[in-house]
């Protein structure tokens, strides 16, 4: 999983690099059993790639296609809480003015690291509180 996050931020044109730099790698040790999916993918190219018309473009696209769900249900979530947030002004207000402050001192940098962001007690509240309306309104099991 460490090799998809640093493929999701790098950018495009070297993604296949850091693909096939893993997928090196993990043929290199045979002495331990991986049971991963892009090792799987990766052991059917090489068994049987030309009979079953599977090559290293597959393998490329199906690890495009887990990095975009992943960023697109993000997005999504993202969206939904922006949206709830500005819908209602004074929730909005208090918000910014908690953020305003951490940013002209410096205290608050870009990129948000996590920990960070777990300092604002407003902010946490938004979260949650979106994330919440957010699984109620589109629950996993419908």
């Amino acid at each position: 999983m460490p090799f998809l996050c640093m493929t999701a931020v790098v950018p495009s044109y070297m993604r296949s690099l850091i693909l096939a730099s893993s997928l090196n790698a993990g043929a290199k040790i045979k002495s331990q059993k991986r049971t991963d999916i892009l090792e799987q993918l990766y052991a059917i190219h090489i068994e049987k790639g030309y009979k079953v018309d599977f090559h290293m473009g597959e393998i490329e696209q199906e690890a495009n296609v887990a990095l975009n769900v992943g960023s697109d249900t993000t997005a999504i979530g993202l969206r939904f809480t922006i949206y709830h947030t500005m819908k209602k002004p004074s929730i909005d207000t208090e918000l910014m003015q908690e953020l305003d402050q951490p940013i002209k001192d410096g205290r608050l940098r870009s990129p948000v690291r996590y920990a960070e962001a777990n300092k604002f007690s407003h902010l946490c509240a938004c979260t949650q509180v979106c994330g919440c309306s957010w699984a109620e309104c589109c629950p996993l099991n419908a």
